[in-house]
């Protein structure tokens, strides 16, 4: 077993020489993260599967349309910002924070009257659940895009454990609300 370490603190130490950088900060950070982004598409397959089985295919169709167009309406939103925020609060500058935060409240609200104008066109047309659902993600999308630069704060801050946490819980509830939804109802606006 000491053999085994041995070489590969030697390997460890040769390959810092060639890349000439921190192979151990490297492989912690990097299979914290590694092991998050691997259950984020266990979690998303699960998800998947959950559709699959529980919901027909023309609510699942909806379902994709309702969230493509709110795909959309996210290219209104500041989405390169959390690599910005990320980038200066590892050079220091963390009040680059708050400042992220006002400028992308002011950019979501493209996005939120997209998403409400939208709304409003399918409540026009006698379509409550179209509208209700586009309703519900005008409001809530908008905050979805401006709460996530927590994230790459923390990035920033090399609290890998703590992001890579974090966005676990996140898919965790995020699955956990949906497999709910997709068993008590078959109602777009709930699923939304």
């Amino acid at each position: 077993m000491k053999a085994i370490r041995k070489f590969y603190a030697a390997l460890i130490r040769h390959s810092e020489r060639i890349f000439k950088t921190d192979i151990r900060y490297v492989i912690r950070s990097g299979s914290v993260l590694f092991l998050v982004s691997l259950a984020g598409s266990f979690l998303s397959f699960a998800l998947s599967l959950a559709f699959g089985r529980w919901i027909n295919p023309e609510l699942f169709g909806t379902y994709k349309y309702i969230i493509s167009m709110v795909g959309i309406a996210n290219a209104f939103s500041l989405s390169g910002m959390n690599n910005a925020v990320t980038s200066a609060v590892a050079r220091g500058k963390e009040g680059i924070f708050r400042k992220s935060l006002v400028q992308q409240f002011k950019w979501v609200s493209l996005q939120f009257l997209f998403s409400f104008f939208l709304s409003c066109y399918y409540f026009y047309q006698h379509n409550p659940a179209f509208g209700s659902a586009f309703l519900i993600a005008a409001c809530i999308s908008p905050l979805s895009s401006v709460f996530n630069t927590y994230g790459a704060f923390l990035l920033g801050k090399k609290d890998f454990k703590r992001s890579a946490l974090y966005g676990l819980l996140s898919s965790i509830f995020y699955l956990a609300m949906m497999i709910s939804a997709l068993l008590l109802s078959k109602n777009i606006v709930i699923l939304i």
